[in-house]
């Protein structure tokens, strides 16, 4: 993990905003924000896997976690000026963004107020809105009905309550503190089979664990600001998002109710939704694309309002694969969206060159047109080139 910096920026009211660099220094740009808990250390398992594959991981430690500052009338739409800041600050035009968990609404938002500066989204396992957002056709789309007793009762009455919340936070801190394992297990008390298993790997207790503490390090700010946030009308149109999404979400995902996740993947233009059958949390935020030919049933979902999503439901990959395989493949999934957008673009840089060189060229003088390639396509790399032939064989 040498490629691993942390580093920090003023944002314009003076707030520190603390962030983590990994994988290739000169890769293309991906946000990686994480969930609720957490820090800016969640993806540092993905470092050699972005560095292989050209991926400069950013993940910054959200509003109220590990060192950065919460603002003060916090809106999910303004920590759009947050990433602006930080990707300023990088020198960074365009960008892709992941959300795992309570990143999820994050990551939308600055998809959404941001619009074609962010290249690509990855959605996994994320917290929909219950409360409705700006958008025409949200109204029935997002709603707590049909979810469980325990996810009305944190989003509609624990929400409203941000002292109770906090007293819970803090209490789950101090157990961390004292005897992180046991904390991990407190945490895992509802999920399912599956995470139960992934969970018992001491790796990945301590990789849980590590992250859990850098993010709660300083106050529980964090966690009392994402449920109010979530639990609010979201002031941002999910229908806004122009960039590729794709959202991946276990059947047995216990931790976020699963209509709101169904009803979010309608709000996004040509959102894809992939249901994962068998696996809960450790599973969707392990499983992002095929895990190898012929394991998926059923074609990829496209939806746009007021249509629903068609999921599609993969099976569950055998036991032992999840951990580590897991961000390897979210990153060849991001990989194949963005080498998409890449051609795309290169192409069209191409054509302008040509007609510029024709343009200034003498008559009857034979030309060729320039050859140019976008950062973060590699098309020059016969490793890559595999890369890109494995990617968008298996990605829809």
């Amino acid at each position: 993990m040498d490629n691993i910096r942390d580093c920090a920026i003023r944002t314009r009211d003076g707030r520190r905003l603390a962030f983590r660099e990994s994988g290739a220094a000169d890769g293309w740009p991906v946000v990686a924000l994480h969930g609720t808990p957490g820090a800016r250390n969640k993806y540092d398992v993905a470092d050699r896997a972005a560095a292989r594959m050209g991926l400069r991981m950013i993940s910054p430690d959200r509003w109220g976690y590990g060192d950065s500052e919460r603002p003060r009338g916090a809106l999910l739409s303004a920590y759009s000026h947050d990433l602006a800041a930080l990707a300023d600050h990088l020198g960074i035009d365009r960008f892709a963004v992941v959300g795992i968990s309570g990143g999820g609404p994050f990551a939308a938002a600055a998809a959404s107020c941001l619009g074609r500066r962010v290249a690509a989204l990855a959605l996994i396992a994320p917290v929909g809105p219950f409360a409705g957002t700006r958008d025409p056709y949200a109204e029935g789309a997002c709603t707590l009905s049909g979810m469980s007793a325990f996810h009305a009762f944190c989003f509609r009455i624990a929400a409203r309550t941000p002292g109770a919340i906090r007293l819970a936070f803090l209490a789950y801190r101090l157990a961390l503190s004292g005897a992180p394992h046991r904390a991990i297990g407190m945490a895992a008390a509802r999920a399912g089979r599956i995470d139960r298993e992934t969970l018992a790997d001491p790796a990945v207790r301590d990789s849980l664990a590590s992250t859990f503490q850098l993010g709660l390090a300083r106050g529980v700010g964090g966690p009392v600001l994402d449920l109010a946030l979530f639990s609010r009308r979201w002031d941002f149109a999910l229908s806004a998002i122009e960039a590729p999404t794709r959202i991946w979400v276990g059947t047995e995902d216990r931790n976020v109710p699963l209509p709101a996740v169904r009803g979010m993947a309608q709000l996004i233009p040509g959102c894809g939704l992939v249901e994962i059958r068998g696996l809960g949390t450790s599973g969707s935020r392990g499983t992002t694309r095929r895990f190898w030919p012929g394991s998926c049933e059923c074609e990829t979902g496209r939806s746009t309002p007021p249509r629903k999503a068609h999921p599609r439901k993969c099976r569950t990959p055998p036991s032992g694969r999840r951990s580590n395989h897991g961000c390897r493949v979210l990153l060849r999934s991001l990989w194949a969206a963005l080498l998409g957008h890449s051609r795309r673009v290169t192409g069209a840089r191409r054509s302008a060159q040509a007609v510029v060189a024709l343009r200034d060229q003498p008559p009857n003088q034979s030309m060729k047109p320039p050859r140019t390639t976008m950062r973060g396509t590699c098309e020059a790399s016969a490793g890559c080139g595999a890369l890109r032939q494995e990617s968008m064989g298996t990605v829809a």
